[in-house]
Formats: C-alpha cells, structure tokens, sequence
C-alpha cells in the first residue's frame, strides 16, 4: 500500500509516517498532487476530497481507468448540483467521464450520520485505450495544457 499523509499539526504527520511505515506500508514524502499512475488494482481513498484531486485521479489513470476504484465524494452529485459549463471548465476528466462510473452505495453510519454522506465506492467501466477515449483524452489535454 501507498499514501499520502496531510497533518495539520505539527510534529503528527512524522509520527503518523513512522506508524505507517512500521506497518509496511509506503509513505509518499512529496505531493503528487493526486496524479498518481498505478500499475495494479487500486483503491484511492479520498473521503471529502476536493473535486480537482478526483480529476487529477482520473487524468493520472485515463487510459488505465479500470484499475482503479474511489472511496469518496459522489460524480452524480457533482453533475446535478454545478451547470456542465462549470464541470467542463473545472473538472474536464469527471465531467467526459461521469457516464462510465458506477457508484456503489456504503452502509450508512447511524452513530454519525453525516460523517459519510456523500461516500459511495466509484469504479469505472470504460475501455479508454479505445479511439474515441482516446481523442477525448488528447481534446482535454490540448484545452488545458495546449498540448497536442
């Protein structure tokens, strides 16, 4: 396993690494800026993460987007609650695409029943490698980075 940790406290996010890396697991020590690429089946867990860090997510992995799986903030919310000309403009990779996620509803938490409220597991079902994915993909790089 992999993560990232973010302490706000000082003096938390050392002790925080050393508990981590005792149980095995490997501690990114630089911000990627959620653009993480993997190489196997992967779970993000991003729990009321921003909606850039999702998209950043999903520009890291577009062409491999079937290896990996989102604990975190529902796509269908962010459709129904900004105009598509703010979703295309802000998140282009969420907004091309919203239509190939499947959402997986969690079990909901009585005890605190607004700590995971907007929490569903997202997976995607789209062969991006595909022509069409493909000129989506080089369409969303050349308006954001003018790349071609």
């Amino acid at each position: 396993a992999v993560v990232s940790t973010q302490s706000g406290h000082y003096g938390r996010a050392a002790s925080d690494r050393s508990l981590l890396t005792t149980l095995g697991i490997n501690v990114l020590l630089q911000n990627e800026c959620c653009r993480r690429r993997v190489s196997t089946a992967t779970l993000f867990f991003m729990v009321h993460s921003s909606k850039r860090m999702y998209d950043n997510v999903v520009c890291g992995n577009w062409d491999q987007l079937h290896l990996i799986s989102i604990l975190g903030n529902s796509f269908t919310n962010y459709l129904t609650h900004h105009t598509n000309e703010a979703l295309h403009r802000q998140v282009p990779y969420i907004f091309k695409i919203s239509e190939s996620v499947t959402e997986g509803d969690l079990p909901k938490f009585m005890s605190y029943p607004d700590a995971f409220n907007d929490t569903y597991l997202l997976t995607f079902h789209v062969d991006c490698k595909d022509p069409v994915w493909y000129g989506h993909y080089m369409t969303l790089q050349h308006a954001i980075y003018g790349i071609w």
